[in-house]
Order: structure tokens, then C-alpha cells, then sequence
């Protein structure tokens, strides 16, 4: 009997003392003023990349020219019941879809309060004969 009390006396103390040291480290990290912030990075697949621009040009054959890394700029662009709407174009102005629906409220967020917003290619699929329709992953980071 005696040996569990000082077992439990012994983990409640160590409990306790893990817990001081966290809150240390807060007033340490709140003290100086200088709070870092790290970038919030969204990860997804652009939407409607086997639609057609309204200039007629094919989205399939944009994506065959870009690469995996490349820049890409996102413009808010409402459609007729999608008020939220972004489209991802490439550098030259050339769009390869839009930001997903359940996503686009929160990417469009992000622009209209102008923080800034990067977007890079992660990883091209498809383009092959099993696969034949191309796709596109990106990351989103939202600079903080």
C-alpha cells in the first residue's frame, strides 16, 4: 500500500513539474513581443481542368506546358452561383481551373483581407494513356 502512494506521489510531481516548464516556455516566447507565426499551407487539386477557357482555349493543354514547382497566381473570379470563386492561372494569365468549392470561401478570404497568398505546383497526373486526362495538386500558403 505505502509503495503505490509514493509512486503516484512521485508521477504527480513530475506531472506538475513538466507543466511549470510549458509555462515557462510561453511567457519566455509572449515576453519578447515577437510572436513567430508560421505560413498556413493548403494542399488540394484544382478544379475544372477539363473545361475550356472562355477564350476557347483547352486547360488540358495549358497543364501539358507546366511543371511541377511552377508559380501560380490566384484571382478572385465569381461565377454565376459561386460567389467565391477563385481561378489558378498560370504566370502569363493563363487559367487551368479554379480553387475547390469547399475551399474557395476560405482562399477567397485570404485575398479580399490581402494577406498575401502564394501558390506552387506540387505534381502534375495524369498525361498518359491509362491515365489520358491531366490533373494538377498545388499548395496554397497563406504568408502570416
Amino acid at each position: 500500500m505505502g509503495w503505490k502512494l509514493i509512486g503516484a506521489g512521485i508521477l504527480t510531481s513530475f506531472l506538475l513539474k513538466k507543466r511549470t516548464s510549458k509555462r515557462q516556455q510561453l511567457k519566455k516566447t509572449k515576453g519578447n513581443g515577437k510572436s513567430k507565426r508560421e505560413d498556413y499551407v493548403i494542399k488540394s487539386k484544382v478544379a475544372g481542368v477539363t473545361f475550356k477557357n472562355p477564350d476557347g482555349r483547352s486547360r488540358q493543354r495549358i497543364l501539358k506546358k507546366c511543371r511541377r514547382g511552377d508559380t501560380l497566381l490566384l484571382r478572385p473570379q465569381p461565377i454565376k452561383g459561386h460567389p467565391y470563386a477563385v481561378a489558378i492561372c498560370r504566370r502569363n494569365g493563363q487559367q487551368i481551373g479554379h480553387i475547390r468549392s469547399h475551399l474557395s470561401k476560405q482562399v477567397f478570404g485570404y485575398l479580399a483581407a490581402g494577406l498575401k497568398v502564394e501558390c506552387k505546383i506540387l505534381q502534375l497526373t495524369g498525361g498518359t494513356r491509362k491515365k489520358p486526362i491531366r490533373g494538377c495538386n498545388i499548395a496554397i500558403t497563406v504568408k502570416r
